[in-house]
């Protein structure tokens, strides 16, 4: 729980514990290595509205922002390129047969592909 002042970490590694497994946040920093970097906005706004990877894979842990504004997820992605990169290597999550189960056959987000009209800049 963050305290009065705090700002939330973005550099990723928190562990969360579900019945599909293990699952570990993402580094959401600007570091080209281990964050999001080499994202371009345009596959950044696929992740935060759709829940979707570049790689088309369903992003774990998962908080849809189908509602989101376009003012608000332009705003989200700029805060994210301005705040300073922190190289994290995050670990691979940790599925348990359940969570390998509902990853082969129930995850599978449909989502438009990215272009540069979901991000405008």
């Amino acid at each position: 729980m963050l305290k009065k002042g705090e700002e939330p970490s973005l550099v990723g590694n928190k562990k969360v514990e579900t019945p599909f497994g293990t699952i570990f946040t993402t580094n959401l920093t600007p570091d080209p290595k281990t964050g999001i970097g080499k994202m371009t906005d345009a596959e950044i706004a696929r992740v935060l509205r759709y829940g979707v990877k570049p790689n088309g894979e369903a992003v774990l842990p998962f908080m849809q922002g189908q509602d989101m504004s376009d003012e608000d997820l332009v705003a989200v992605i700029s805060y994210l390129r301005s705040i300073k990169p922190i190289e994290n290597k995050v670990p691979d999550h940790e599925f348990t047969l359940l969570g390998k189960f509902a990853r082969a056959f129930m995850l599978k987000p449909a989502a438009p592909e990215p272009t540069e009209s979901l991000a405008r800049k």
